[in-house]
């Protein structure tokens, strides 16, 4: 269904099933909040959600039906029945991604509104300046990142949030940067065969050599190019240490939120 519901859009699927176990242990999908509509025997329309109980938040990772129907009104119905089984069991927010070529604006017939901006980065080859600032790189742990205090107003993807840490850490891995002062700069990584995934690259202090140093980090680490850095806030932190490194901008889209209450 994903495969086939996908076909010729923007974010089209090829997966065998090895592939998405792989996908569903590391978003760590929820199959009690994921939902198939059938027309007879046959399924049309799909909506996997993932959950964080503990914030009364889900994520919609990904909605669609096959092209046959995809200008009906079965997979809107599948939405909001999706909304109303979530509310029903206690969540309060739902979170998703626009589709790069949709704007932000035209997902407001599902009452959904745009959080903040996002871009999708890429290199095959970093290029930074030589490193003037020593720093320590280390590997972080659970507790290292839920003790990191950062700025109030910083928008945070659903991949970027501790519960989605501590659910895929079989998968990924956190680098700190750290000087005479402590931790500087950190980064989330997925790493894969074809490509390294930076899924987070943040400073509490701002510290922009600290970031070069971590993306310059990850050569040396012989972590396998090239790079893609997902859900960066526009004009960020992020965004310059990554223009810094020669990064270009692939995709944006926007980090989208509904809230799920009896009145909506």
């Amino acid at each position: 269904m994903l495969n086939e519901s996908s076909k010729g859009t923007s974010v089209e699927q090829q997966l065998d099933s090895a592939n998405f176990l792989v996908l569903a242990h590391h978003w760590n999908f929820s199959y009690e909040q994921s939902l198939v509509t059938y027309d007879d025997s046959r399924p049309v329309a799909i909506i996997i959600n993932c959950t964080d109980r503990e914030s009364s938040a889900a994520y919609t990772f990904y909605w669609g039906a096959i092209p046959s129907i995809r200008h009906s009104r079965i997979a809107l119905r599948l939405f909001e029945a999706s909304c109303a089984k979530l509310r029903d069991d206690g969540y309060t927010m739902l979170y998703g991604d626009s589709v790069p070529d949709r704007a932000a604006q035209r997902y407001r017939f599902i009452h959904a509104v745009s959080a903040c901006n996002l871009l999708q980065m890429q290199t095959a080859s970093v290029m930074l300046p030589p490193q003037e600032t020593p720093f320590a790189m280390r590997q972080l742990d659970q507790a290292d990142l839920s003790k990191i205090q950062l700025q109030p107003d910083e928008n945070l993807h659903w991949t970027q949030r501790p519960h989605f840490a501590r659910n895929a850490i079989g998968s990924i891995h956190l680098l700190g940067a750290y000087d005479d002062g402590g931790l500087q700069a950190y980064t989330t990584l997925w790493p894969q065969a074809a490509q390294t995934t930076i899924l987070d690259l943040r400073s509490p202090t701002s510290n922009l050599p600290a970031g070069h140093a971590l993306v310059r980090s990850l050569l040396a680490l012989k972590y396998p190019l090239p790079f893609v850095a997902t859900n960066v806030p526009e004009n960020s932190y992020s965004q310059q240490v990554f223009s810094d490194a020669d990064f270009r901008i692939e995709k944006r889209y926007s980090f989208l939120r509904r809230q799920l209450s009896p009145s909506t």
